[in-house]
């Protein structure tokens, strides 16, 4: 049972994509490579609410989208117009406000019919509510089935996840805060914590601190859900993986370790050096995708730059997940150094002049091979020059972002501090440590005379300018 394996297996990311991807099917099984090419899907429209966006954006996107069938995706608070011919897909939370509206759609007939999805369970005085207005408004007929869906967590990479609370520690540690109040946001937590292992299709060994209060009630909540689902018939846990990959659970469980944030304060106010660390303290980040904010962007151009970052798409961003800021601008400048050598010999194969930008040498290569042979080599050395730029700009601009950061604030310093303080810390510069915590700094020193990393090409100079 190899590592490797494991994080196939237990990828709460790779089960989250198909159980999504089998709802935007109409909750159908997944079709095939083979069978979408033979057949196009059913078009439809997603409704969506703020939870469920978020769930969606960092696993699939529009392109994805438009490959299973989706013309449009909406807000279910947005104000819609009827598309009479095509059904709708809802995946939405299970509150009153959300089946209000979804019954008001049934009844102005916005879709061809309606596909119900919640995230967790629909409780029954929703149900109920549903029923009896469809009933009213003549529209039951409207629903075409209803889903309560396990999927109340959002998934960043195979093996990370957040269940997107927000205030955790203030909620769990308020002196002012009720046994009643810390117990309903517990259960808010049981849900999610269940739905990713739901999603996984096992059930963990669950293991806490004997003395932990908030952590001991949680895990004793949990064990509870957990033989409430193993007793129904038949168990949400068979809905997860294949029945030889889920064989192999009974003996390779995962463990499900609860801890408080209080046991380790330290963790938090630790700032690594690595590059996604730096990324994401120092710039935009949410759902996998940064901004970076120009202060003044040339005349029509956009006064932010947005990224999604992607370790399986990405390699550069998949090897420096974790690497030291240095390393990073090292490679950096090899990448840069790769494209202009790359795009250099591409040019001279095709007799493509200097001054010609990289979408000037791809029509003039293409006219150039038209009813060659080898043409597919070229269109396919060109798909690789033009992969190659984008992966350049995003990180040249990534790091040029942080670099800048770093010099303002000082950052380079303040790590450097911090080191000392964890190692040596006896030793450490106590007047450095005043100077950086001084409310009112002096100015910095002048910026290094390039703002750039590395040498940066005219067209990623020029990219990174605008």
């Amino acid at each position: 049972f190899s590592p490797s394996s494991a994080k196939k297996m237990f990828s709460v990311k790779k089960r989250q994509i198909e159980a999504i991807t089998q709802i935007l099917n109409l909750n159908q099984p997944i079709p095939d490579q083979d069978e979408l090419t033979r057949e196009p899907p059913t078009w439809k429209i997603l409704i969506y609410d703020p939870l469920t966006r978020d769930i969606i954006t960092p696993i699939i996107n529009v392109g994805q989208l438009r490959k299973l069938g989706v013309t449009l995706h909406l807000g279910i608070d947005s104000s819609r117009q009827p598309v009479p011919d095509s059904p709708a897909v809802y995946f939405v939370r299970p509150t009153p406000e959300n089946v209000a509206r979804i019954c008001q759609d049934c009844a102005d007939l916005l879709y061809e019919r309606a596909f119900l999805n919640f995230v967790g369970q629909l409780p029954q005085d929703l149900m109920d509510t549903l029923v009896a207005r469809g009933v009213d408004s003549s529209s039951v007929t409207q629903i075409e089935k209803v889903y309560d869906q396990p999927l109340g967590f959002i998934s960043y990479e195979h093996t990370l996840f957040s269940l997107g609370e927000q205030n955790s520690f203030v909620r769990l540690n308020d002196p002012a805060s009720t046994p009643q109040a810390m117990r309903d946001y517990l259960s808010e937590v049981v849900q999610s914590i269940t739905s990713v292992f739901v999603t996984l299709g096992v059930v963990p060994y669950i293991r806490c601190p004997a003395q932990s209060n908030a952590a001991r009630m949680l895990a004793d909540m949990l064990q509870e859900k957990f033989r409430n689902l193993l007793a129904m018939k038949p168990s949400p846990f068979a809905m997860g993986p294949p029945a030889s990959i889920a064989a192999s659970f009974a003996f390779e469980r995962p463990v499900l370790m609860l801890f408080e944030r209080s046991a380790d304060l330290c963790g938090p106010l630790h700032h690594p050096w690595g590059y996604q660390p730096l990324i994401q303290d120092l710039l935009s980040l949410r759902l996998n995708r940064v901004t970076i904010r120009q202060a003044a962007p040339a005349p029509g151009q956009p006064a932010e730059k947005h990224f999604d970052l992607d370790s399986e798409e990405d390699g550069f961003f998949r090897e420096h997940l974790n690497a030291p800021f240095g390393k990073v601008g090292e490679d950096v400048k090899a990448l840069v150094d790769r494209y202009q050598r790359e795009s250099s010999d591409f040019k001279k194969r095709h007799g493509i002049h200097e001054g010609e930008g990289t979408a000037a040498a791809t029509a003039t290569a293409a006219s150039a091979t038209a009813g060659d042979t080898a043409g597919g080599s070229n269109q396919g050395n060109m798909s690789s020059l033009v992969t190659l730029k984008q992966v350049m700009d995003t990180h040249t601009l990534i790091a040029t972002a942080l670099l800048d950061t770093i010099h303002e604030r000082r950052l380079d310093e303040y790590h450097q501090l911090e080191e000392d303080l964890l190692s040596r810390p006896t030793s450490a510069d106590r007047q450095l440590l005043a100077d950086l915590l001084n409310p009112n700094p002096p100015a910095p020193a002048p910026a290094p005379e390039s703002r750039y990393p590395c040498p940066l090409p005219p067209a990623t100079a020029a990219a990174a300018a605008a």
